[in-house]
């Protein structure tokens, strides 16, 4: 069954459900994948730039009225950023806009590993001031950041009329001294916009978060996350500070109640199962149920290892790429073991996974309890493009650094079911060729690039961290409620 639309209503139910928190973690592709072009797009076509969303109840939208609006650029269509301008006279920073943490952080000066980073200069504001505290954050990808508490002012958004900026007066944030810290190149921090309990600045000074001092005084405490996916270029998307923005799609907003109110360090909702769109079971909750964690700084769906082989195999000719390790010091891939990803055990190690661009008829549905979340197969892949002149195209639709050239082989010889087809006649056989590569691999043939999978094995059962592919395909709202509240929200259109 194909669902008609990608959100609908459903049955209350809340799932007793505590979440694993992840705190401080930002998902990235390794080198290889982190160079990707556009994605399929999801917009309705009648209406260029809106979700196309339904959900038959009553209207709980929070509009936006008196707040901000902040542009959201994407670097590779996968890492989003904003420019925050920070002190008096102010200073302009691009930060990564992450839902997974909690605190801002810039680069300050004399910051070691932050050669490439715009330094945040305090000497030259009027407005900053240390707090004395020293702050390390760390990322499950095993990077990291350490510094100092500073209070300062900023401003986000604006300044043109139609996108209203937003000025905060002393928010804490820390300057960093030491980082180890890349997402695309092009960052200059990171601004954490997750709710209160993932802080450490507020453990540490008691500050609130920034999301929390951005929201103040406005309409309602509510920060809506739009991406544009109706074409691929720089201007990814936006932020709306204050409320939602109901340009943005079609349809109403269904908030969704954290799993558990004790533990509000991650944006969170119960969650009840997920299957396919022929209504074969993924994963369901059992007595410790399951939880949805969402987390714009992952830039992939990340699955518990259960759940992992079953989720990739739902997409149309998805292949599943297993790395064999030579012998040398270096341990280099002396070859890749390649199977359908339907034939690959449970719990198998995957480096790689490939399907086919067009998904039609094929995706995953989140059951929320209180909605169905319906997300195409195209959402959940996305393009691969040749990185440098010498990259080339094998036989099963996948680019390969010229560098394999020059120790990888195609031991197998056939058309390249079982491994990489390094010795294509496109790229030039020689006497190990085979015929039936030759013919599979010939010069004329028109061979289409397939898509990564963006799908990737967690480590917690029943925890399912929704990043970059569900934002891209469902407008995606935070409430986190009045000041000293821990009725936080999380709404989706």
């Amino acid at each position: 069954m194909n669902p008609t639309s990608l959100i609908t209503l459903a049955a209350l139910h809340v799932a007793a459900a505590a979440p694993t928190v992840v705190p401080f973690r930002r998902g990235r592709r390794d080198q290889a994948r982190s160079s990707r072009a556009s994605r399929r797009r999801l917009a309705d076509e009648n209406a260029p730039g809106k979700r196309e969303t339904r959900f038959d109840g009553p209207s709980a939208s929070r509009r936006l009225a008196q707040g901000g609006v902040v542009e959201i650029e994407a670097c590779e269509d996968t890492i989003f950023y904003a420019d925050i301008r920070v002190g008096n006279p102010p200073q302009m920073f691009q930060v990564l806009v992450d839902t997974g943490s909690s605190d801002f952080w810039v680069a300050g000066e004399n910051c070691n590993g932050c050669e490439n980073m715009n330094a945040y200069e305090r000497s030259k504001s009027e407005t900053g001031e240390y707090d004395g505290a020293r702050v390390s954050l760390s990322y499950i990808d095993g990077e990291f950041m350490t510094g100092r508490a500073v209070w300062d002012h900023i401003s986000i958004g604006g300044p043109d009329p139609l996108r209203h900026a937003i000025e905060v007066e002393r928010l804490a944030f820390i300057e960093a001294t030491t980082a180890q810290f890349y997402a695309c190149g092009a960052e200059d921090g990171v601004l954490g916009m997750g709710p209160l309990g993932g802080s450490v600045l507020a453990g540490k000074i008691g500050a609130a978060t920034p999301l929390e001092r951005m929201v103040e005084g406005l309409d309602a405490p509510v920060m809506g996350f739009w991406l544009d996916t109706s074409t691929p270029h720089v201007e990814a998307g936006e932020i709306a500070l204050g409320g939602t923005d109901d340009s943005k799609f079609d349809g109403n907003m269904i908030w969704l109640d954290f799993a558990s109110d004790a533990d509000i360090s991650f944006w969170n909702s119960p969650l009840d199962s997920v299957v396919d769109y022929d209504g074969n079971v993924i994963e369901e909750a059992e007595k410790d149920g399951m939880t949805a964690l969402f987390d714009s700084g992952t830039t992939m769906l990340m699955v518990p290892q259960d759940a992992f082989v079953r989720t990739m195999a739902t997409l149309a000719d998805a292949t599943c790429y297993t790395a064999n390790l030579d012998q040398s010091i270096e341990r280099r891939v002396a070859s890749w073991t390649v199977r359908p990803c339907a034939e690959a055990k449970e719990n198998a190690v995957i480096d790689m996974a490939f399907a086919d661009c067009a998904q039609p008829g094929v995706g995953l549905t989140f059951d929320f309890g209180r909605a169905h979340a319906h997300m195409p197969g195209e959402s959940l892949v996305s393009t691969q493009h040749k990185v440098g002149r010498r990259d080339f195209l094998d036989c099963n639709g996948v680019y390969w650094d010229h560098n394999y050239m020059e120790w990888a082989t195609d031991a197998t010889c056939d058309d390249g079911r079982k491994g990489p087809n390094f010795l294509c006649e496109a790229w030039g056989c020689d006497a190990r060729s085979c015929e039936s590569e030759g013919l599979a691999c010939a010069a004329t043939a028109e061979i289409e690039p397939k898509c990564w999978i963006d799908v990737y094995p967690g480590s917690t059962k029943g925890e399912w961290l929704i990043g970059d592919p569900f934002f891209r395909a469902f407008y995606v709202a935070f409430d986190v409620g009045e000041p000293g509240s821990v009725k936080h929200k999380v709404g989706l259109a």
